[in-house]
């Protein structure tokens, strides 16, 4: 590996340093005296300043050999140093490094630790290029020193039994890490979309996509991956093999759920399918996208695509299984990632264990904007502007039916339509607010349905256009089925054209079920009305 050394590191309100002998004091008054943070560290509280004094003559020698990684922890604007982290062990073989810290206690429960742990560890990620993996250890009864790990951003592993030994004797060790491939940037995933997918926002049928219709790249880590982790066994009486013979049986199930992906299942093709006594009722692609290299390291890249299950076998679990499976097959053969494309139900791969990455429309990659406060979701009150909400509905409404309604009548839609609404009786609106904006709302009537009365009715869930990537209507919903679940609602019934494809996938994305439809005229245009439900979720 590398040796970078140990140079200043400043973060948002600490400067990492190199020791001096003049630390002496400050070092032992502040945490080497402290038998409470030497509590559980392998070495015991200092008796005298001599102690700490010459231990940090030593630390300081060894900055001369450039691999030493040992940092004073100091504020910004106060030299004292206040703490310690440091590179405890390396092992060139493995790329592996190992950090240990401690700090003040009178700092304690600040942030302060995790700040510094996350530079570190960008700081040797950037500065060893070969580095693959750090980590750090803690006793088991230490838990606080697990919560620093955890802000940080470290992967738990495990606990492995007395692995480590302190004062105490052998102890109970409680493993975190992170790997080079856990601090990809959106730049690195970018480069990695170019070359899977070159010229791609040129091509003729990603130009015809609406606007609004946003997709999700996502990947999912294969070396470890567990599919029994995500599911306790497979769908009954189901087969699941790799398929080999004629292709009519494929394309007549694949025409089933989208006859545009019939082009790609083709003799040079590796499909993967599910059965029910012969017949098929699940498939999908797998491709080999061969090896790339992103950051340094070597990666073999599956790319698992057009998993479909036939309308009547939906809702059992088998494209869940189909999914699984498919990962299963690309770790087996040793493949590094897998990566998936063009994906519109990300939240249902995340719920499988991939990572989304990167997401796009037909007018290129979406750059991820970072603010400095999250956006928050909570009641309305009487300070809102109702006219800022009525903003949002008239916004969301016209990228809705964009293509659907005349653009003269969307642009006849007077401000403030809905500004009298979010206050009607028996009702309540939840907005969504960032950096004090109002860029969206939730709108639910109270009011049991003749229907059911376990149900109430949702009457709008709206997100301004330059905000729906960020998923802020599924926090609404889930926000929303909290209320419901409070004043003792099982779910809620709503109503979408088909025509708003945004509303209409969002419902079903989340599981919404289709009771019935109607129609409806908008301006002289014939609109199909749909009316469904969605429960509330047993785990909220």
């Amino acid at each position: 590996m590398n040796k970078v050394g140990t140079t200043t590191i400043e973060t948002e309100r600490l400067v990492l340093r190199r020791y001096t002998i003049k630390d002496a004091e400050d070092m032992y008054n502040n945490w080497t005296s402290d038998p409470e943070v030497a509590k559980f560290m392998p070495w015991p509280a200092h008796s005298d300043v001599n102690v700490t004094r010459e231990l940090l003559t030593e630390w300081v020698s060894y900055y001369e050999d450039g691999g030493t990684y040992n940092w004073g922890i100091t504020l910004k604007g106060d030299d004292h140093v206040i703490g310690n982290i440091a590179v405890v062990n390396k092992d060139e073989q493995m790329k592996t490094m190992e950090i240990g810290y401690c700090l003040s206690r009178a700092h304690w429960g600040k942030g302060i630790m995790p700040e510094a742990l996350k530079a570190v560890i960008r700081y040797l990620f950037e500065g060893e290029k070969d580095l693959n993996r750090i980590f750090t250890t803690h006793d088991a009864r230490n838990e606080k020193s697990g919560r620093v790990m955890q802000k940080a951003g470290m992967h738990y592993d495990g606990t492995l039994r007395d692995a480590k030994i302190n004062k105490f004797g052998f102890y109970d060790a409680a493993y975190y890490s992170v790997l080079r491939s856990d601090l990809i940037t959106e730049e690195q995933y970018v480069k990695l979309f170019d070359e899977l997918r070159p010229n791609f926002f040129a091509r003729e049928d990603v130009q015809e996509r609406p606007e609004w219709a946003i997709s999700w790249e996502e990947l999912l880590r294969l070396k470890g991956f567990d599919p029994y982790k995500y599911i306790d066994k497979l769908p009954e009486n189901i087969t699941f093999e790799m398929y080999h013979g004629d292709l009519k049986p494929i394309h007549e199930a694949v025409c089933e759920v989208s006859p545009d992906w019939v082009q790609y299942f083709n003799e040079d093709s590796h499909i993967f399918c599910a059965k029910d006594n012969g017949k098929i009722i699940s498939f999908a692609l797998l491709e080999n996208a061969g090896e790339h290299e992103v950051d340094g390291m070597k990666w073999k890249v599956g790319c698992p695509g057009c998993l479909g299950t036939i309308p009547e076998y939906r809702g059992r679990g088998i494209g869940g299984a189909m999914h699984l499976l498919l990962m299963k097959s690309f770790r087996d053969e040793f493949y590094d990632v897998c990566y998936l494309h063009n994906n519109a139900r990300a939240k249902w791969y995340e719920s499988f264990g991939c990572k989304k990455i990167l997401q796009w429309n037909k007018n290129g990659i979406i750059k991820t904007r970072h603010f400095e406060t999250k956006p928050v979701i909570r009641p309305m009150n009487a300070e809102d502007d109702r006219n800022a909400i009525s903003h949002v509905y008239e916004e969301s409404y016209k990228i809705a039916y964009k293509d659907v309604l005349p653009q003269e009548y969307l642009d006849s839609i007077p401000e403030g339509i809905w500004a009298e609404k979010p206050d009607q009786p028996d009702q309540e609106t939840l907005v969504c607010t960032l950096e004090d904006k109002i860029i969206g709302f939730s709108l639910v009537s109270f009011i049991p349905s003749m229907e059911d009365p376990d149900y109430a009715l949702i009457l709008s869930i709206s997100v301004l256009p330059e905000y729906m990537h960020m998923d802020l209507g599924t926090e609404l919903l889930r926000e929303t089925m909290t209320a419901l679940k409070k004043k003792g609602f099982k779910g809620a019934y709503f109503w979408v054209p088909v025509e708003n494809q945004i509303g209409l996938t969002f419902f079903i994305d989340l599981g919404a079920e289709i009771l019935r439809a109607r129609e409806i005229s908008i301006d002289g245009k014939t609109l199909t009305d749909l009316y469904g439900y969605i429960k509330i979720p047993k785990n909220l």
